[in-house]
């Protein structure tokens, strides 16, 4: 896989992104890039896209980064299960934000649960570890 630069969205890095998904979104005014890439893409052979090279992974350790160094109190994340349906996800799968943390905190629609990391919690924990008692 090709190296990843991962950077948050800014008003400095607003124009890019604007660029990048154009005046009216990948879909009904969506900017979600799943849309965007189209069928093509997703139909190719793995080897030639990033589908299943890390890339979900990497985006949710950068966003976990940018949240706690923003002192965020939770993270949440509205992936799609693949044990309930057989769709294709742009926002992620639950099986890997569960890997990064992620717990299910409501499921209104059975696919599409509603997922939370608690980055306060993780802080607390790591300030204890050691201290013995």
């Amino acid at each position: 896989m090709q190296k990843l630069t991962i950077h948050p969205a800014s008003p400095k890095r607003w124009p890019a992104l604007e660029d990048l998904l154009g005046d009216k979104g990948g879909c009904g005014g969506c900017w979600c890039m799943y849309w965007r890439i189209g069928a093509a893409y997703r139909k190719r052979p793995r080897e030639k896209n990033n589908r299943k090279r890390g890339v979900t992974s990497a985006l949710i350790s950068a966003a976990t980064k940018a949240a706690k160094r923003a002192k965020a109190p939770q993270l949440e994340a509205y992936p799609l299960d693949a044990t309930k349906t057989p769709s294709a996800s742009g926002t992620g799968y639950a099986s890997t934000f569960a890997r990064a943390g992620f717990k299910t905190v409501a499921c209104h629609v059975p696919p599409r649960p509603i997922m939370r990391r608690d980055l306060k919690a993780a802080s607390r924990q790591h300030v204890y570890v050691g201290r013995g008692g």
